[in-house]
């Protein structure tokens, strides 16, 4: 039974270690097709509209994110 207990502790060690993964890829992607959807392309001149996009998607949602996560910690 210690084994069997061992074994289920390494699964959730493992399920805990691939959660931040999956989450960071899942926020990359989604940050990607919004960036796309605002017509920011890296390789060129981007309007107004792209790049307020990029300002928003990469600097002011994380901070809002940490700062959530601070007031409710």
């Amino acid at each position: 039974q210690n084994n069997a207990h061992q074994n289920q502790k390494t699964q959730y060690y493992a399920v805990l270690a691939f959660l931040p993964k999956i989450a960071m890829a899942l926020a990359v992607g989604a940050s990607f097709l919004a960036l796309e959807k605002a017509g920011f392309t890296a390789d060129s001149d981007n309007s107004e509209e792209a790049l307020g996009a990029l300002v928003i998607i990469y600097a002011i949602v994380p901070c809002l994110i940490k700062a959530a996560s601070a007031g409710l910690l």
